[in-house]
């Protein structure tokens, strides 16, 4: 799942323009560059790159905007995971260039 349907025309184009998916007619196909990310993503950021996180965060979301939960307590108890993570993945995720074709 993509995330709320107001997201998926600019999500869709987002990974259209990244070359990670290629549209033939109504489909969408995997690129070979759009496998290589999703499995980076999935190896560095596991809790995160998972449909019940997904799910989980849309509810939260949903409390903010129906005013039971403040943004900022949301915020306060997922960055120092995310932060934690991201600093592990630039640890030990090789860098590399991809270019033009």
């Amino acid at each position: 799942r993509i995330g709320r349907t107001s997201t998926y025309a600019p999500t869709i184009s987002t990974l259209i323009s990244r070359r990670y998916v290629a549209k033939e007619q109504k489909n969408l196909y995997l690129s070979e560059l759009g496998d290589i990310v999703n499995t980076i993503m999935k190896s560095a950021f596991s809790s995160i790159v998972d449909v019940n996180f997904t799910a989980t965060m849309e509810a939260l979301l949903d409390s903010v905007a129906d005013g039971n939960v403040e943004w900022k307590t949301i915020i306060r108890n997922f960055y120092p995971d995310l932060k934690e993570a991201v600093d592990q993945a630039e640890g030990a995720l090789e860098k590399i260039k991809i270019e033009d074709e």
